[in-house]
Parts: C-alpha cells; sequence; structure tokens
C-alpha cells in the first residue's frame, strides 16, 4: 500500500504545497513592495482609475453597443494598504476552497483504490466519481447507516466503518484546539466551505449559531466576522493567525487519514 499512499499524497501535495508557498511569498512581499513604491513614488495620489462597462447585445438588430454604467472605481497611493488587505482577503479564503477540494479528492480517491478498485477513477471524470460515491452510499446503507452528503460526513462515516485505526485518529484531540477532534475539524471546514461557496462569504445567524456552539474555539483562532456595506456579517481570515495555519492542519488531517486507510502505521 505505500505506492498507493505516494500516489495519493503526491497528488494532494502537487495542490496543497504551491497554495501554501504562494500565500507566504505574497503575505511578505507585497507589503515591501508598497512601502518601497510609496518611497519611490511619494508624490503619486491616484494610482489607477477604472469603469464598469458591458456590450448591450440587441438580438432583432444585431446591434452591439457599449453601455457605460457610470461606475468608477479609483485606488489611491494612501489606500495600497487597505486595498492589499481586502486582496489578500479573498485569496486566503478562495484557497481555503481549493484545499477543501483537495482533500475530498484525496478521501475519494483513497476509498476507491483501497475498497473499491474494481472501478475505475478519473477524479475529473464526473460519471466515474459519482459511480465512487454510490458505491459509498449503497455500503453505509448495507451497514445500517444512513448516509448523509452534509458536509461530506458519509465520507468520515465510511473511513469509520472500515478502518478502526482511522475511526481512532479522528477521535484525536488536535493539537491547536485541544477541545477539538480531528473529525470535529473536518466538519468545521467543510462549514467553512460551504459558507464560502454557497453563501457567499456571507454567514447566516443559524450558522453563526451553530459554529457558536460547537466550533466558538476554532472559528475566532483562525476567522473573524465583518459587516459589510448591506449589514450582512460576512467570513474574514484572523490576519493574527492566518489561512497558512489552516493549510497545515488540512494537510496533517488529509495524509494521515489517507495513511490510515491503507493501513500503514507511518507515512512512508
Amino acid at each position: 500500500m505505500n505506492s498507493a499512499f505516494k500516489k495519493i499524497s503526491d497528488e494532494y501535495i502537487n495542490v496543497a504545497f504551491p497554495i501554501n508557498n504562494d500565500l507566504q511569498l505574497w503575505q511578505v512581499f507585497l507589503p515591501s513592495a508598497i512601502k518601497i513604491y510609496l518611497e519611490k513614488y511619494p508624490n503619486q495620489i491616484n494610482l489607477q482609475s477604472s469603469g464598469f462597462y458591458a456590450y448591450d447585445i440587441n438580438t432583432k438588430t444585431s446591434i452591439v453597443l457599449l453601455k457605460n454604467f457610470n461606475k468608477i472605481s479609483e485606488i489611491k497611493t494612501h489606500e495600497l494598504e487597505l486595498n492589499r488587505c481586502n486582496f489578500f482577503q479573498w485569496v486566503q479564503i478562495l484557497s481555503i476552497v481549493r484545499l477543501y477540494n483537495s482533500i475530498e479528492d484525496l478521501l475519494i480517491h483513497s476509498i476507491q483504490l483501497k475498497y473499491f478498485n474494481n472501478l475505475s477513477l478519473v477524479l475529473k471524470n464526473r460519471k466515474q466519481v459519482n459511480a465512487i460515491k454510490n458505491s459509498i452510499q449503497k455500503n453505509l446503507v448495507n451497514n445500517d447507516i444512513v448516509p448523509s452528503r452534509n458536509n461530506n460526513k458519509y465520507l468520515i462515516d465510511f473511513i469509520k466503518l472500515k478502518s478502526p485505526t482511522a475511526a481512532n485518529f479522528f477521535q484525536l484531540k488536535t493539537y491547536s484546539i485541544p477541545k477539538s477532534t480531528w473529525e470535529d475539524f473536518f466538519e468545521f471546514i467543510s462549514i467553512i466551505r460551504h459558507i464560502i461557496v454557497h453563501n457567499g462569504m456571507i454567514v447566516s445567524t443559524e450558522e453563526r449559531s451553530n459554529i457558536n456552539s460547537k466550533f466558538k474555539e476554532m472559528f475566532t483562532l483562525y476567522f473573524q466576522l465583518k459587516k459589510n456595506v448591506d449589514g450582512f456579517m460576512t467570513l474574514q481570515i484572523n490576519e493574527k493567525t492566518g489561512v497558512v495555519n489552516i493549510i497545515s492542519m488540512c494537510n496533517d488531517f488529509a495524509l494521515n487519514t489517507a495513511k490510515f486507510i491503507f493501513e500503514l502505521d507511518a507515512m512512508p
């Protein structure tokens, strides 16, 4: 199973490692670059100005006209740091989605190689991925477990059913949040991914209540809430801890879970 683990881990690392490296680079480089720019051009006031346009297409006449919506965006040099923070916020937020998708791919591919190797799987082939997911759910039903796709719980339930060592790992306390288990962490990061992808980073009152009741310490450590211009509470990365720590925990969760699925005592 060493070769299977290496295949799975390489696929995951090829995505996770560049994310981590890029974020760390730009987190250090951008503030320095802004400082140098302001020192070099102390009299520069306006940095960028742009308007919003779209082509207005008439299906009857086939005439296409450029429509100006009279929306102007300006960035001034004294706003560079604010714009850097806003830019880096959404880059970090989107990196969580990409990383979560890689964890999901790792879990599905590990399960396929270990338990359904009679089924072929190309992760970008939706039909084949769905066939694996259906097999997992049928197996749970056959073992009197109701499969839940909510927060990918069915994947965790299947792994716990098949691997006692993975089940034990899921119940271990994490090193950064002593009150939370690794299973809690996966559920938490699943909720965060759902908020980003399906809610446009808006955290509803119901979701806030759910997070505070079960994941308050974890949320406070890595995230914070900020009211947007429409009065909704939106998800923000806690800049003091940063997304790099989340990536580290995701790496530990993903690779250790794969290790236990393949019944290895240590990562080869």
